[in-house]
């Protein structure tokens, strides 16, 4: 359940991201108040992941997974840069995640 919390926490962190891209600067009032309560949210599955996963795992996942989905967004709908830089970058942010997550399922406890 608590990898479940966790996906929760990614998927609403990248909405509540976008919804603050939106709002133009917090002029956009529906979209800022939609950010808020869906960070709020997001930070409860955070918090609820944490019960189970180790918080290096559940941070690095929540994080980065976070900068990776969000930056690949930036990129493809709002033309921000895009860079081999960058998206070596971002892969090797992704792998960082996998090889945690790898390592955190073969720890007993």
């Amino acid at each position: 359940m608590s990898w479940i919390y966790l996906v929760i926490a990614l998927v609403l962190d990248v909405i509540a991201t976008i919804s603050l891209k939106m709002s133009d600067g917090m002029r956009n009032s529906f979209t800022a108040l939609l950010a808020y309560g869906l960070f709020v949210l997001s930070f409860t599955c955070f918090g609820l992941a944490m019960k189970r996963l180790e918080v290096g795992l559940v941070t690095a996942f929540w994080a980065g997974g976070g900068l990776a989905v969000i930056s690949l967004i930036g990129m493809m709908y709002f033309q921000e840069s895009v860079s081999p830089y960058k998206l070596v970058f971002l892969l090797l942010t992704i792998v960082g995640i996998m090889g945690l997550s790898l390592q955190q399922a073969t720890v007993r406890h």
